[in-house]
């Protein structure tokens, strides 16, 4: 073989290449992760509603120039966006053709594995998570093979991933309630018992609910767990947490077999007492919040160095989030800025305050509802400080003011100006809106009002 034919040869086995990597056949199966790993395809995974059933739609671009057969184990992980929604585990093996350079769609048969956490709500997101091992895998494995898309084969999985009650194992199938509970009793070491073979109809309620509450002061120990009517704890959301004074909320879900009329109590307690409790009904909902500035800041003058507390307050004086305690701030002017970007009920004003010893020594208002967020939006004000100096000034000050009389910015401080006609330019940021007015002054050595101007924020 010649050289140049050698060289032929090679460039044919290179274009073959691709499609010997991929298969050998038009029928040929290649998995989710390796289609993944080898960048054959993108991924846009979203929740169809529900905690198990067809609860993933998946989209796959397929980017190669080949069709695609690709096959979804059961074990398949999807993690949620967001961590107070379940991940949710593949329950029924697919088989997805998807064409090349094309956008497919595809549901997925899944069950969540996280039992404290709320069902997913639909189009809510996901991304492929790493695939299930042991008794998992093991239950999706045997729920696949046998078409047990059942609310308790879904039991089951709780059982297995979120310390679910053994006792909600149960059904009209009995072999499918004896394979189950084979698989969850050797991976917990709990035993089934004539109870859970007992053939009955299965039923879940689903709620998703949120716990909101303020605290007052700094609790050590804290547990958040939801009681029946018999105030027999069922489950424990948080366990031995301390917490510092502030509004707090907790976004969970609750599955339960007792039947749709029942009603839990959830209470956030520790030693010295319950703290803060709400009834749980199916009706409950996730109370919706509304996300703070991403920065809150406020400019402010001290005559003495202080340590002081920094926290988010309402209009009533209640501290909602603490920023810190025992912040110290230097004489003079000072700066804070905060970057939090929290959630806070919607209905409420609120200020960032500094406090010494309990009493308010600064105070700057922010706006979280969606209109007065917009029209008080953070805005940036340029322009030029004209004045004729008569006398040299040693330590001389160039502050701005709202019309309060709050600090808003120092554009200089403790500088040499000597007489004459001077420009000072200025550029300042504040969350007062559009007619807001300012006045700048110049101050002397003593602090004394060399100049003064007023702006307007346009």
């Amino acid at each position: 073989m010649t050289f140049k034919q050698s060289r032929t040869c090679l460039f044919f086995l290179i274009l073959l290449l691709p499609s010997l990597l991929l298969a050998k056949g038009p029928e040929a199966e290649i998995s989710l992760y390796d289609a993944v790993d080898r960048k054959l395809i993108k991924l846009d995974i979203e929740g169809k509603g529900g905690y198990n059933g067809e609860c993933i739609l998946l989209k796959v671009t397929n980017v190669s120039n080949y069709r695609l057969n690709l096959k979804v184990e059961p074990g398949t992980m999807f993690q949620s966006d967001e961590d107070w929604w379940q991940n949710l585990v593949v329950t029924q093996e697919a088989l997805l053709a998807a064409g090349p350079k094309r956008i497919s769609q595809f549901g997925l048969f899944t069950m969540c594995t996280q039992s404290h956490n709320a069902a997913p709500s639909k189009g809510s997101g996901f991304s492929l998570g790493k695939k299930a091992e042991g008794p998992l895998l093991a239950l999706a494995q045997t729920i696949s093979e046998n078409e047990y898309q059942s609310s308790t084969a879904q039991s089951a999985v709780w059982a297995v991933t979120s310390e679910g009650h053994m006792g909600n194992i149960y059904g009209r199938n009995p072999e499918m309630v004896k394979q189950l509970c084979e698989i969850v009793s050797e991976a917990t070491g709990k035993p089934c018992d004539q109870n859970n073979y007992e053939p009955r109809e299965h039923h879940i309620t689903t709620i998703n609910t949120s716990f909101e509450c303020l605290l007052l002061d700094y609790a050590k120990g804290v547990k958040l767990r939801l009681y029946d009517q018999n105030g027999q704890m069922v489950r424990e959301y948080l366990k031995d947490k301390d917490m510092k004074p502030g509004f707090y909320q907790f976004k969970v879900g609750m599955h339960h077999t007792f039947g749709d009329s029942a009603t839990f109590t959830m209470r956030l307690e520790n030693e010295s007492g319950v703290l803060n409790e709400k009834t749980v009904t199916p009706a409950d909902s996730i109370v919706r919040l509304k996300k703070l500035p991403k920065e809150t800041f406020v400019t402010f003058e001290l005559p003495e160095a202080t340590t002081a507390r920094i926290g988010i307050y309402d209009s009533e004086d209640k501290l909602y989030i603490l920023l810190a305690d025992d912040r110290k701030f230097q004489k003079g002017f000072n700066r804070a800025a905060f970057m939090d970007g929290r959630e806070l009920p919607i209905d409420r004003e609120y200020f960032l305050k500094i406090k010494k010893e309990g009493k308010t020594i600064v105070e700057q208002k922010f706006h979280v509802n969606a209109a007065d967020a917009k029209k008080y939006k953070p805005m940036v004000k340029r322009g030029q400080f004209r004045v004729t100096i008569k006398k040299a000034i040693m330590k001389g000050k160039l502050v701005i003011y709202d019309a309060n009389g709050q600090v808003i910015w120092v554009v200089f401080e403790d500088s040499k100006l000597y007489p004459g006609k001077k420009g000072y330019n200025y550029m300042f940021q504040h969350t007062q809106g559009p007619d807001a007015k300012f006045t700048l002054r110049l101050l002397n050595d003593w602090g004394q009002v060399v100049e003064e101007q007023e702006v307007t924020a346009r």
